[in-house]
């Protein structure tokens, strides 16, 4: 099995790939992961944090999922179909404040899509927020947001919804 060193500063005893600190360094990971909650986000970041675990975001993260059908757009449009675990804002609320609830300013991601596009921003920050825009677009004008738009262009002798959730006959 392949092996790593182990993550606690100063450190050097060999850990399996997939866990982050030795046997005698396990317990460090959660204490240090609450000493950064207690420093940064609950101190310096308090106005974000609060805001992510409000009930008005929670409903808007509900509504995210069910327009794009639960699907993350980057893996989406990149050819894979896999569900979204977390929303990503375009324009980060640090940098707008005000576009932290634009519908517009959001799509949904897996973890691994946000952690990829989180890179691409150090790199073409413009580029990619351009990337990610193109992608919300394509959705609306192929799909509909929620794929309800598309339905009520259609003839009225044909109104079937992309990703219908009607019954398939047996």
């Amino acid at each position: 099995m392949l092996k790593h060193i182990c993550n606690y500063p100063g450190c050097t005893n060999l850990v399996d790939i997939g866990k982050c600190y030795c046997q005698v360094h396990e317990g460090c990971g959660k204490r240090r992961q609450a000493e950064y909650d207690q420093a940064v986000r609950l101190r310096r970041d308090a106005q974000y944090h609060s805001f992510y675990l409000s009930k008005e975001w929670k409903q808007m993260k509900a509504r995210v999922k069910s327009e794009y059908h639960g699907l993350c757009l980057w893996n989406y449009y990149h050819g894979k179909i896999k569900g979204m675990e977390e929303i990503h804002h375009i324009v980060s609320i640090k940098e707008d404040w005000n576009k932290r609830m634009d519908f517009d300013n959001l799509i949904p991601l897996t973890h691994s899509a946000h952690m990829e596009i989180e890179a691409k921003y150090k790199k073409d920050k413009a580029g990619t927020q351009k990337e990610l825009r193109s992608m919300l677009g394509q959705w609306k004008k192929e799909i509909g947001v929620g794929g309800y738009e598309k339905s009520t262009k259609q003839s009225a002798g044909n109104r079937e919804r992309p990703f219908s959730t009607q019954k398939i006959p047996k």
